[in-house]
């Protein structure tokens, strides 16, 4: 375990209650941690307090892939009370030698309090409705009044962008008139949700303009909230 004392030493930055340090357990080089001294958890704090932490986190991959040449930065949470925020290197600290890590192994997490990108094995549609039923029930939303809005070509074959125009089966569970939350069929936990924009955007969340990057993890709190209700978590995490 890491002494306050030494855990001093990799901070880099403080902002209000946050803090930004250097992992000191990293999964890989360079990553660094977003820490809260708020008690709620993650989906808990009110929309502006968590607004101001996932703008520090857009900023802080943006002082990562600027001093260290990192290429792309993902983030990854558990959502738990005194929230932490992992912001992760993919591709290491030297892009000239990065190579894709390629998993085909389905997994299907169980343990409470952990999260990662793994895709699951297919989920029942039986299992998809009742879950889809369970959550629609506290956003409201019904399938009779799907919104198809496509913001983009309307012959773009992105899997997302066919998801929103309705192309292609699916459990979506709230939209709104910019975004669209859905369960993915391959869940690697119970519940597990995607959120969309209308839009096509890129894949890299952090490279995303802030006013989009705004909206999207706007959108990611409205959802997370409507599950923590309809399914009794505690607490969602999140990965992009």
């Amino acid at each position: 375990m890491t002494s306050p004392t030494t855990a001093a030493k990799y901070v880099l930055a403080t902002r209000g209650p946050s803090s930004v340090r250097i992992s000191p357990s990293p999964t890989a080089p360079g990553q660094l941690q977003i820490t809260t001294t708020s008690p709620q958890d993650l989906f808990s704090l009110p929309l502006k307090d968590y607004t101001t932490l996932l703008l520090l986190a857009h900023s802080t991959s943006r002082l990562l892939s600027n001093s260290l040449q990192v290429h792309r930065v993902a983030l990854a949470t558990t959502g738990e009370p005194s929230p932490s925020l992992s912001l992760i290197p993919l591709h290491g600290l030297d892009p000239s030698s990065w190579f894709p890590i390629l998993t085909h192994n389905d997994e299907f997490i169980s343990t409470p309090a952990f999260v990662d990108s793994k895709g699951g094995p297919k989920e029942s549609s039986a299992t998809l409705d009742a879950i889809q039923g369970r959550i629609t029930a506290q956003t409201g939303w019904t399938p009779a009044a799907m919104d198809l809005t496509f913001h983009g070509d309307k012959a773009d074959a992105n899997l997302f962008a066919r998801l929103v125009r309705g192309e292609i089966e699916q459990w979506r569970v709230w939209e709104s008139a910019g975004h669209v939350g859905f369960l993915t069929p391959f869940p690697n936990s119970f519940g597990a949700a995607v959120v969309v924009p209308r839009k096509h955007l890129t894949s890299d969340i952090f490279a995303i303009g802030e006013e989009d990057f705004v909206a999207l993890v706007g959108a990611a709190w409205e959802v997370a909230r409507k599950l923590k209700d309809a399914l009794g978590a505690t607490h969602v995490g999140m990965v992009f």
